[in-house]
Parts: C-alpha cells; sequence; structure tokens
C-alpha cells in the first residue's frame, strides 16, 4: 500500500503526463485505478471515486501500465469523436490538488503564494494570494486587489523577478493549461495567453 504522501506524488505525476500529453486519457485513468486500489490515503481514495469513470473503479490492476482487456477494447472500438469526448466529464484535471508555489529571491514577493490548479480567474491565471488576506496580486499588471477593487500596487521589480523565474513560468504556464482544459470558452485578455510575460 502506498502512503498518503506516496499517493500524493503518485498522483500528481500521472496529472503532469496527461498535462504534457505524454499519457492519453485512458492510460490515465489506469494509472490512477492503480492508485485507487493501492492507496493507505483515505481522501485520495475518495477524490479517486469522483474522477474515475465507474468501469475504471473496478478495474484496479496490480500494474499502472496494465489495462483491464474489456474496457481498453471498448474505448478503441468507438468512433474517434466518441472515444475523444468520452472522457472529458471525467478529466483528472478537475481535482481539488492545489499546488502552490511561493515566491522567494525578492523579500516583498515571500508575503504571496500561488495555485496551480485555481478556478477562480480574478485578476488574473495565474493570480497571487496574500498570505492572511482576501487581498489578490495580477501576476502580470501588479494591482493588488481586495474583492473587485484596486487598493495598491506592487513593484515593477517584483514583477519582473516573477516573470524571470524558471520555475515560476513553468508553474503558471501548467496553471494556463489547467483553465484552458477546464474552461475551452474562458475569454482570455491576450489572443495566446501561453506567451508568457519576458523581461
Amino acid at each position: 500500500m502506498l502512503s498518503c504522501e506516496s499517493s500524493f506524488l503518485f498522483y500528481e505525476g500521472v496529472v503532469i503526463a496527461h498535462d504534457y500529453g505524454f499519457a492519453p486519457t485512458d492510460e490515465t485513468f489506469q494509472r490512477l485505478a492503480f492508485l485507487l486500489h493501492n492507496t493507505a490515503s483515505g481522501s485520495m481514495r475518495d477524490r479517486l471515486l469522483e474522477i474515475l469513470p465507474p468501469e475504471f473503479q473496478t478495474a484496479g490492476t496490480a500494474n499502472p501500465n496494465e489495462a483491464d482487456v474489456s474496457v481498453e477494447s471498448r474505448v478503441f472500438d468507438e468512433a474517434p469523436e466518441a472515444a475523444d469526448a468520452r472522457p472529458d466529464a471525467y478529466s483528472p484535471l478537475s481535482s481539488s490538488l492545489q499546488l502552490q508555489f511561493f515566491v522567494s529571491g525578492v523579500p516583498e514577493a515571500r508575503r504571496w503564494e500561488f495555485h496551480q490548479y485555481d478556478r477562480d480567474y480574478f485578476p488574473s491565471i495565474p493570480h497571487g494570494h496574500r498570505k492572511g488576506s482576501i487581498r489578490k496580486l495580477d501576476a502580470y499588471r501588479g494591482w493588488v486587489y481586495e474583492r473587485a477593487d484596486q487598493v495598491e500596487r506592487e513593484s515593477r521589480k517584483l514583477i519582473i523577478a516573477l516573470w524571470n523565474d524558471n520555475k515560476f513560468r513553468e508553474f503558471a504556464r501548467k496553471a494556463i493549461l489547467f483553465y484552458m482544459s477546464e474552461y475551452p470558452r474562458f475569454l482570455w485578455r491576450v489572443r495566446q495567453p501561453l506567451r508568457l510575460p519576458r523581461h
């Protein structure tokens, strides 16, 4: 059985492989089915039962790369459009798992944290949450909001440092990909949201 920590690391790896296109949706479900039957974490088991389609919940293979033949043949016997459309409702990206990025290197930036799988688009994707406050940071323009009101602005130095941090850039890219996957009709304020700022 996998410990809680091992389960979350395994889960994160499966989701990242799916995000980057290394694992198709049916293979992702097979790996998550393996995790469902091999995790010691009750909260992880509950999350997987929400995510996985019913036929994958009972698959539970001993190896995450082994397919349940009946499920696999059913997926690939469908028309391509149906096979592609069916799993979207069960996207593993709909998880409530919040991967966080804490800014370092610039002292005044340490008060902000960013959530990778945040469903809130305001004021930007991604945006910062001030620790111990309801204030949010527009990561592109530097404006700080309290609810819908602009209350202050972070320094240009902080925003430049943020976007020059390669780890933050990768984090932001994943946050944008998540939002594009979950909300394909969302109207972005720029034409190409994956073209990240470079200072």
